[in-house]
Order: C-alpha cells, then sequence, then structure tokens
C-alpha cells in the first residue's frame, strides 16, 4: 500500500507500452524528479513532453517554481533558480 500523498501517480500501459498519465505527483520534489526523467529518458522539450502526456506546462512549471525550480531549455531539464 502507497502511503496518503506520497505519490498520486497512476498509469495505464497498452500493448505499445505507451504510458498514460492520469494525475501527477503532487509533492512538487517529487514532479521534479519523475518530469526531469522523463526528460531525460523520452522527451526533446518540455512542450513534447506536455503536449504527448497531456499534461498542463503551466501547471508544472508553477508547481515547481514554488521550490526554486525553473525549466531550462537548454539542458532540456528543471534547475534550480537564483
Amino acid at each position: 500500500m502507497i502511503a496518503s500523498g506520497y505519490l498520486n501517480l497512476f498509469m495505464n500501459f497498452d500493448s505499445n507500452e505507451r504510458c498514460d498519465i492520469m494525475q501527477l505527483p503532487t509533492d512538487p520534489n517529487i514532479l521534479l524528479s519523475y518530469v526531469n526523467t522523463m526528460l531525460r529518458d523520452k522527451y526533446s522539450d518540455l512542450d513534447k513532453l506536455c503536449s504527448d502526456q497531456e499534461i498542463n506546462r503551466s501547471h508544472i512549471e508553477e508547481k515547481l517554481m514554488s521550490i526554486n525550480y525553473i525549466y531550462s531549455k537548454e539542458l532540456n531539464r528543471f534547475i534550480a533558480g537564483d
């Protein structure tokens, strides 16, 4: 059993092994790890990730800004802000 509030991420895998996200992690630190991993492993930029997974980009950016992380297009990852 997963502890309540720890990770609210549910995935469905179809026969093509495509991952459909139903809900993103609510904890900003877990969200940071999840998004940066997806950007590293599967997507060339944040817009492609958001489009493919039907995620609201501004929601991710606002949530990660709350822990002082911003998206770096050059590095294709969220990094600590100044």
